[in-house]
């Protein structure tokens, strides 16, 4: 083709003249270019007009054929700064070779990174001067770059290789790639499991293309350029505002304020997924070739490979960690034995739980299992040859293993085999724990537990736990002979219920909600019907166990036999009530022969009607004591139910007659008699002659327990108020002298009365031996609880 536009061209309209007027040189050197399969080209006269080969028109790219006939120079303008000192060398008589040199041409419209080698040679006219040069050349482009590719992947290897800091080798690797593509910019990116996000951790920006370090939306840089990454195939921009990926409305702009005007965007794909991109990016137009694609995937695997690395060190370096803090925080003695070699490495608890110095252990499966116990030995041999030779991994077998001390300690072993693909065992390894404190710990419990079950057994206790979830009822065979079952009979809930006597069944349900409800024990007697007919009394008490949330889960407790004591409460109250009958009649006996005695005859003789009330009213609060110590099956009496029994009777209907006010005791029943007797002889007196005499007297009976000595005392005061004048009497009648010294007599203390003009005080002292209750605060509040009036 180029032979053709030589012989065409017009050359007679330039220096050189027609070519039959060319110098013979010319010609020759003409006709050797025209016919090589080489790149050559001739630059010929003062005006350096130049002619070239086809081969040489592929370099021109798009200068051809332009160039041809043109000014050499001036061709390759872009590039006239670096060929003009060599163009003058060469035609001054200098031969000039070059074996590489980097040019940046732009002959296909943006600036190309090229590499040429060549030779100029002077060529001299028929006249001996210099008229031109003559060149052959080879473009090297693509095997420097090659030799960039072979020289990157070792940079990357070697710069990589020790660096433990993602963004480190992120960095690191983007530089050595921009250095060798000629690039401004270069970065790793990581897509995110969405194929949406992306993240820089590390560039390398040497010039004025905008930093992207940080997370990005892919769609922000267009939705024709978005597809094309997802593609998976690498993409090369040379001109953003040209590309169609690249110069949607709204999308060029992005990459204009970003400095980006070519660029090179290769995915890394990893089980069919996106994972990574390796970016290049110039800040002007740019053709890149097929080896630049090849480096930025060179960099992308290899950094790829890197943080893979990095990951898998860090993981192995957690997990080593773990393991050894494990190994540190446990007794366990971990082992790790190579079948190969047969040796075992220990972890420390080998030296601290089994007492062994580093220098008495043996790092061999012999030294191991020469310590296990001689009676052991041999089965615990046996069986873990046996997974090893076979296709288990498990191990577990319990010995007993000697301590460095010379004991031996109870251990659980455990281990696994790992094997190699074609499932031959390479290694096993596994845990020693001593099981010594816990079998100790086992056997002092199951001994708690039959001293438990014995003292239980022992008393006619039984045991039992409802499962409230489940309605599961678990019972000790003593529990179960208490419902008359035989110890191995099964015993549900259902069981017990239908066992209660019907008449009892509904007040044990109710105890049992309100116990849970109140969170309060259990406690109830129930009559219980045994197989045989028999009805026994039990006792079943127990309390209820609640989760985190306050349910109940559970109640567990004891059940026993009461029948006797409960046959003997009976037959005790049967006796107490026939008694105080008995004393009521033997009473009324007394006051009939007393009537009889005290009967005024017709001549007005015998004991005066007063004295018979007297009599009659001090019989009256003696049965009435007598009916309160009955109703305490005369194991004592409440102070405050002595005081207002002894008062009920004189309060008439004057409500507020009494103001009662002290705390509760239970007194002995024979200070409750002696209390009761001088509080009716004290009330007789203020109805007679004191303050119960008018409508506005008033009696205030206070006391006090006082607990600061050496057994608690009774400080209780009698007064009156609002009644006649008070003169002390002339003589002292029964009733005064019961109070003054019967009374303090009985009672162990003192009793002192007053005859003050404005009423009667009595204060009586006397130690108590009884435990206090409760105490209300006065007389109304009392009644009130009691559901009686406030006074009397």
């Amino acid at each position: 083709m180029m032979g053709r536009m030589v012989r065409e061209f017009a050359w007679s309209s330039t220096v050189l003249g027609a070519p039959e007027g060319w110098p013979q040189p010319l010609k020759t050197l003409v006709d050797v270019m025209l016919n090589s399969n080489q790149p050559m080209f001739i630059v010929w006269g003062a005006d350096r007009t130049l002619l070239y080969n086809d081969a040489y028109a592929e370099i021109l790219a798009n200068k051809h054929p332009a160039a041809l006939g043109r000014d050499f120079l001036k061709v390759w303008h872009e590039i006239e700064g670096d060929l003009r000192p060599l163009v003058d060398t060469v035609l001054s008589g200098q031969s000039v070779h070059m074996d590489d040199i980097a040019l940046t041409m732009q002959r296909r419209g943006f600036a190309e990174q090229t590499h040429f080698a060549f030779s100029y040679t002077p060529v001299r006219d028929e006249d001996g001067s210099i008229a031109g040069f003559f060149c052959p050349c080879n473009e090297i482009t693509r095997q420097v770059l090659a030799d960039r590719r072979q020289n990157l992947q070792s940079a990357l290897d070697a710069s990589l290789r020790d660096l433990d800091d993602i963004e480190d080798i992120v960095v690191r690797a983007s530089r050595l790639l921009a250095e060798a593509i000629r690039a401004p910019y270069a970065a790793y990116v990581r897509v995110e499991g969405d194929q949406r996000h992306v993240v820089v951790r590390g560039e390398w920006n040497a010039c004025d293309v905008a930093t992207l370090t940080g997370r990005h939306d892919a769609r922000d840089y267009g939705t024709t350029f978005l597809t094309a990454l997802r593609e998976g195939q690498a993409i090369m921009v040379s001109d953003t505002a040209q590309d169609p990926r690249t110069n949607e409305a709204g999308v060029l702009e992005r990459f204009q304020a970003l400095g980006i005007a070519a660029l090179i965007n290769v995915p890394l794909v990893r089980a069919g997924k996106i994972v990574a991109n390796a970016l290049v990016h110039s800040t002007q137009p740019r053709v890149w070739t097929d080896v630049e694609v090849d480096l930025v995937r060179d960099m992308a695997e290899r950094v790829w490979s890197a943080l893979e690395r990095v990951s898998a060190e860090a993981k192995a370096r957690d997990t080593n960690q773990r393991y050894r803090i494990a190994a540190l925080a446990t007794n366990d003695a971990i082992w790790d034995w190579d079948l190969q070699s047969n040796s075992v490495l220990w972890n420390e608890a080998l030296y601290a739980a089994y007492r062994y110095a580093p220098e008495e252990v043996e790092h061999t499966g012999d030294w191991w299992i020469s310590r296990i116990h001689p009676d052991d030995r041999a089965r615990v041999e046996h069986s873990i040859h046996a997974v090893i030779e076979s296709t288990e991994e498990h191990w577990t077998e319990e010995y007993r293993f000697l301590r460095g001390d010379g004991s031996f300690a109870d251990v659980l072993d455990r281990g696994y085999v790992a094997r190699d693909p074609q499932g031959t065992p390479l290694r096993m390894i596994g845990a020693m724990l001593d099981l010594t404190e816990r079998k100790l710990a086992k056997e002092a419990l199951q001994a708690e537990e039959e001293r438990l079950s014995f003292a239980l057994d022992a008393g006619g206790l039984g045991a039992w736990e409802l499962d409230l979830a489940a309605d599961t009822l678990t019972t000790s065979p003593q529990c179960r002979e208490n419902f008359g079952r035989k110890p191995g009979d099964a015993f549900s809930y259902a069981d017990l219920r239908d066992a209660v006597h019907p008449d009892d069944r509904e007040r044990q349900d109710q105890e049992l909600r309100l116990s849970i409800a109140e969170c309060r024990d259990y406690n109830i007697d129930v009559r219980v019907i045994w197989p045989d007919a028999q009805i026994r009394w039990i006792n079943l008490r127990g309390r209820p166990v609640f989760d985190a949330a306050g349910d109940a889960v559970r109640i567990a407790g004891i059940s026993i036999d009461v029948t006797h004591r409960t046959r003997a409460s009976l037959h005790q109250r049967l006796l107490i009530d026939e008694l105080n009958h008995r004393v009521k009649n033997t009473l009324a006996t007394i006051q009939s022969i007393a009537m009889q005695t005290f009967r005024t005859d017709e001549q007005g003789g015998g004991a005066p009607a007063s004295q018979r009330a007297l009599f009659e009213s001090r019989l009256l609060a003696l049965s009435n004591v007598h009916d309160v110590l009955t109703r305490e099956n005369w194991e004592g009496a409440r102070l405050r139910d002595v005081v207002l029994e002894a008062v009920a009777a004189h309060g008439g209907g004057d409500q507020n007659a009494f103001t009662v006010q002290g705390p509760d005791w239970r007194l002995s029943p024979k200070m409750a008699l002696s209390l009761s007797m001088a509080l009716h002889e004290l009330c007789t007196n203020a109805a007679k002659y004191g303050a119960l005499t008018v409508p506005g007297g008033h009696v205030t009976i206070r006391w006090t327990i006082d607990q600061n000595g050496a057994a608690p005392c009774l400080m209780l005061n009698w007064s009156e108020h609002g009644g006649p004048p008070v003169t002390p009497p002339l003589r002292k009648g029964f009733g005064t002298r019961l109070i003054e010294r019967q009374l303090a007599r009985e009672l162990r203390g003192s009793v002192e009365l007053t005859y003050a003009p404005e009423g009667v005080t009595c204060t009586i002292e006397a130690p108590l031996a009884e435990t206090a209750t409760a105490s209300h605060p006065n007389l109304a509040q009392a009644l009130t609880a009691n559901g009686d009036r406030d006074g009397s």
